[in-house]
Formats: structure tokens, sequence, C-alpha cells
């Protein structure tokens, strides 16, 4: 089967002359969970940006085999970004306004838009929420809530930016389990060696914005020099 995500040496300079990306190669396959892990600083976040449409790196990015556009029309609908802090992304009146916003700018029908983000909020148990407003929810209902707008676009690629941060372990279980139930293709950036061992079947290690080591998350977090030598694991 093809990859669904396929980078060939993806490099990106900040504006300010700092590399963030060098020669970053890897692919995914369709249905696959990605572990980006690499200390801070690493190109982790840049990275998921390039993959989101939102910088254009130098080299070249295939989503299902075809080049990814950059001006976030063409990635619309089939990726689908979640920032590590979700008051980034919800800044609609209401709950169910923020998950309509996505379909509704899509093109869709209000009806149509309607049927998706309700059905987004169920799938992530937040359809009590719906007339909330996000600003008074808790850390892990926004990501809830940030997950469900991003459902109802119906991604291919769903992004994920430390999706754990800040949450205590009942919030942290009940987003374990919504994403393990998930059908897309998801790439996690995480500093979570438990989540990334628990969720992903493969990993990408970045180090100073290259790639360290790519293969299956368990063997490369089973080697504790390979852990310490990218600040993964304590000295």
């Amino acid at each position: 089967m093809p990859d669904l995500i396929a980078a060939d040496n993806l490099s990106y300079t900040y504006p300010d002359g700092s590399p963030a990306l060098r020669e970053v190669t890897f692919s995914v396959a369709p249905g696959e969970h990605l572990a980006l892990l690499g200390p801070n600083g690493a190109g982790k976040s840049t990275l998921l940006l390039a993959l989101a449409g939102l910088i254009r790196p130098e080299g070249k990015l295939l989503l299902d085999g075809e080049p990814l556009a950059h001006d976030r029309l063409g990635t619309r609908g089939r990726v689908g970004l979640l920032f590590e802090d979700p008051d980034d992304q919800l800044f609609m009146p209401t709950v169910l306004d923020d998950v309509l916003f996505g379909p509704r700018n899509q093109g869709l029908a209000y009806d149509d838009a309607h049927a998706r983000a309700t059905s987004a909020l169920e799938a992530v148990g937040a359809a009590d929420l719906a007339d909330r407003s996000p600003h008074h929810l808790s850390l892990g209902q926004k990501r809830r809530v940030a997950i469900a707008g991003a459902l109802a676009m119906r991604p291919q690629v769903l992004l994920l930016d430390e999706p754990l941060n800040g949450l205590d372990p009942r919030g942290r279980g009940m987003l374990l389990r919504l994403l393990g139930g998930l059908d897309q293709t998801l790439v996690i950036a995480t500093h979570d060696l438990d989540l990334a061992r628990r969720m992903c079947t493969m990993a990408l290690i970045l180090n100073e914005g290259k790639v360290a080591t790519h293969g299956p998350t368990e063997a490369l977090l089973s080697d504790e020099s390979l852990l310490r030598t990218n600040a993964l694991l304590d000295q």
C-alpha cells in the first residue's frame, strides 16, 4: 500500500536564520500512529506545521501521492492539526459554533455542517458542551472540542502537538481512549514516552532538526543509550 505521507529532504529555516528542519526524510503508512520524539527545539512542532501546510519547507512533501499544498486550501479537510494550547484554535462564542466553523468553510450547507459537527461532538463525548463557551471549559474539555473541530472536517490525517500536556490522570485516560478509537492516521509530537509506547507503532526521533532515527516504537524506546543521546532519558 502506498505511503499516505512521504517527506523527502525537508528543510526549513526561520526568518531570523535559525534552522528548524534539516533534510528530514520519513514516511507514514495509512492508518499508522507515528510518535514524533525529541528534546525541546528538535523541530517537532515545526514539522507538524509543515505537514499541515502552514509553512513551506524546502524538499518534497507528498500527501496520498500528491504534492502537499501550502496555501492551506489544498490541505483543508485532509489534514487536521491540534495545537499544544487549544486556546490557540478555539475562538467562536460557543462550542457548536467552533466545531461548525471548519465544515462551513469547506463550503458545506448549514444543515450538513451541523450534522457533521453534532456527530463529531458525540464522537468525543462532548455533545453536552455544545452551547457552552469554549473558554469556560476545562483543559481536557477544550482538547476534546478541538479534536471534534478537526474530525468534523473528515481529515485523513490528524496531527497532535503534546495532546496530554497539563491533563490530570482522568483527563489523560479519557483522551487516550478517544485517540485510540480514531480511524485517522495520527502523528503525535510528544515528550511523553508512555503515550508514545501506548499509542504509536512507529516513532521518529528528531534532534537539532535532523532525523536521529525512525523505526518501531518499542525497539527505539528500549534503547536507553539512544534515549539518553537524544535527551529523552535523564543521564
